[in-house]
């Protein structure tokens, strides 16, 4: 589990009773890697994948990769220029991630305008590709891929089909105004 402030990762076995210092116990922190907010924690083939919000007044969030089997974790930290990464979904041995332009408090922003897709590659831990899905939305908060492997994204009032294979968006529905 992924603590905020200062960015704490424990892992906890919900079936055990909780007992601080044994479960959960601290894994490691991301401060140092001037990271606060562990905002999405996923299960990705061999590791765990973390992305964050940055500390206050930093801009640029990351995305870690733990190795439970080998205790070592992994920082990429300007994977998308000032942006946070607030979305993660593991599919066919890549991570794909929403991010939001929003970054720690009272940081300015120095990035795209637009919230990003990225599509990350986790043998060669490598980012692939980062469209921006719909322009002037400022986050992609959901993601999840349908039975026919088309990725769906949802920013704050919009939807969006996108075909993994081709990169691109197939459509995009509005749900609603969001002002």
């Amino acid at each position: 589990m992924g603590v905020y402030l200062r960015a704490h990762i424990f892992p906890y076995d919900p079936k055990q009773p909780f007992q601080m210092d044994t479960n959960p116990y601290k894994l490691f922190d991301l401060l140092g890697d001037k990271q606060n907010g562990p905002y999405v924690v996923k299960s990705a083939v061999d590791y765990v994948a973390i992305g964050t919000i940055p500390d206050r007044g930093e801009i640029g969030g990351a995305l870690t990769l733990f190795n439970p089997k080998t205790g070592k974790h992994e920082v990429y930290r300007y994977n998308i220029k000032g942006h946070s990464i607030i979305k993660l979904k593991f599919y066919d041995d890549y991570l794909y991630g929403g991010t939001s332009i929003s970054g720690g408090a009272q940081a300015n922003h120095l990035g795209d305008e637009d919230g990003t897709l990225f599509i990350f590659d986790i043998e060669s831990k490598q980012l692939v590709y980062v469209p921006v899905p719909i322009d002037e939305e400022k986050g992609i908060s959901g993601l999840t891929i349908d039975d026919e492997g088309y990725l769906w994204g949802l920013t704050a009032g919009k939807l969006f089909k996108f075909d993994l294979e081709n990169t691109e968006v197939l459509e995009t529905k509005n749900l609603y105004p969001f002002e």
